[in-house]
C-alpha cells in the first residue's frame, strides 16, 4: 500500500513533530491558502471571458499586482532559502529543489507577462472598451497562470512540501537559518 508523502514523513518523526509544522513552514502553508483564494478570483473573471463578458479589470489587475509582487519578492525566497538548507542537509533532495526553482523562475515570468497586458488594458481602458483580441490574450494568458499555479498549490504538493519540512525538522529543531526567521516578517 503506497502512503502520501505525509504519511510517510510522518511515519518517521515523533508524533509530537509531525502534528504541527515549523512557525516558518505553517506561515508559507497559510500564504498558499491566501494565493489559492487570489486565484479563485482571478479565475471568476477568465470565467467572465469565456462567456464572452468585459471582467472587473481591477480585480484582475489586483490579483495580479499582489501576485507579482508578494509571492515573487518575500514568499519564494522563503521558500527557496528552506529548501535550499533542506537539500545541504539532504543531496537527495536536490533535484527537488532545482525543480521548485526553476518553477519559481517561471511563474514570476509568466505573472509578468501577463500583469504587463492587464496593466496595458487598465491604462488604455479608461473610456475604451478592450479588443477581442486584447481580452482572448489574457484569458490565455490568465488560464495558463492558473494552472501552473494550481499546480503548485494542491494538497498533494502541500503534503509533499510539509513531509519534507518534517524531515527538516527531524533533522534538527532549530536548523531554521536566521535569515529565515527575519524574512517571516516581512511585509505584506
Amino acid at each position: 500500500m503506497n502512503q502520501s508523502p505525509r504519511a510517510a514523513g510522518a511515519a518517521k518523526v515523533p508524533a509530537a513533530v509531525a502534528a504541527k509544522p515549523p512557525a516558518a513552514i505553517a506561515a508559507l502553508l497559510g500564504e498558499h491558502q491566501y494565493q489559492s483564494r487570489l486565484l479563485n478570483a482571478l479565475d471568476k473573471q477568465v470565467g467572465l471571458l469565456n462567456q464572452e463578458l468585459e471582467p472587473d479589470v481591477e480585480v484582475l489587475y489586483g490579483v495580479m499586482h499582489y501576485m507579482t509582487n508578494y509571492p515573487d519578492r518575500y514568499h519564494h525566497p522563503k521558500e527557496d532559502l528552506i529548501f535550499e538548507r533542506l537539500a545541504q542537509r539532504d543531496a537527495s533532495l536536490r533535484p527537488m529543489v532545482d525543480k521548485l526553482q526553476v518553477a519559481h523562475a517561471d511563474i514570476g515570468r509568466a505573472g509578468a507577462e501577463l500583469f504587463g497586458l492587464i496593466e496595458r488594458q487598465r491604462g488604455e481602458g479608461a473610456g475604451r472598451r478592450a479588443t477581442p483580441e486584447r481580452w482572448r490574450e489574457i484569458r490565455e494568458r490568465a488560464s495558463g497562470y492558473i494552472v501552473t499555479l494550481r499546480r503548485r498549490l494542491t494538497a498533494s504538493a502541500a503534503a509533499e512540501w510539509y513531509s519534507y519540512s518534517t524531515v527538516w525538522r527531524a533533522a534538527s529543531p532549530s536548523c531554521a537559518p536566521r535569515s529565515l526567521t527575519a524574512a517571516s516578517r516581512s511585509p505584506s
